[in-house]
């Protein structure tokens, strides 16, 4: 039998070869791994504000301002006036900022589908229980 970190090590470099294949179809724009952790923050707050990306980043806001308004100047992202408060707006992907986001979960999507392909349904739930158990154990660790 394998030894453990060899199957984890083998796994790392099928999301990496997925990733750099990912890359090569997907054009960033030249985008910073900060940038692109913005693009995320907003994907995963929906529609945040300033202060509320802010917050999430542990970050000021004069900091990511500036990144905000580069994203924005490129095109990833909009920023909308809010309809409860006037003095703030809350920030949106743009068609751009979201392909940029979804380029990163492709790896992930392209590898989980060759798992599902490759084994039975019942070894796949039970492959998915075993791995959300042993992530939760880590997590809570």
């Amino acid at each position: 039998m394998t030894d453990l970190s060899e199957l984890i090590r083998q796994f790392d470099e099928l999301i990496k070869s997925a990733k750099s294949k990912q890359s090569e179809t997907t054009e960033s724009g030249n985008i910073t791994l900060i940038q692109r952790s913005y693009l995320n923050a907003i994907e995963k707050l929906g529609s945040p504000t300033l202060s509320e990306l802010a917050k999430f980043l542990k970050l000021s806001k004069p900091t990511i301002t500036i990144s905000i308004r580069v994203l924005e100047k490129k095109g990833f992202i909009e920023r909308i006036p809010s309809s409860t408060d006037k003095r703030s707006s809350v920030i949106k992907l743009k068609e751009k900022g979201r392909q940029i986001t979804d380029s990163g979960k492709a790896p992930y999507q392209f590898l989980a589908e060759e798992i599902s392909t490759k084994i039975k349904k019942k070894r796949l739930d039970r492959f998915k229980d075993d791995l959300e158990k042993i992530l939760n154990k880590i997590k809570n660790s």
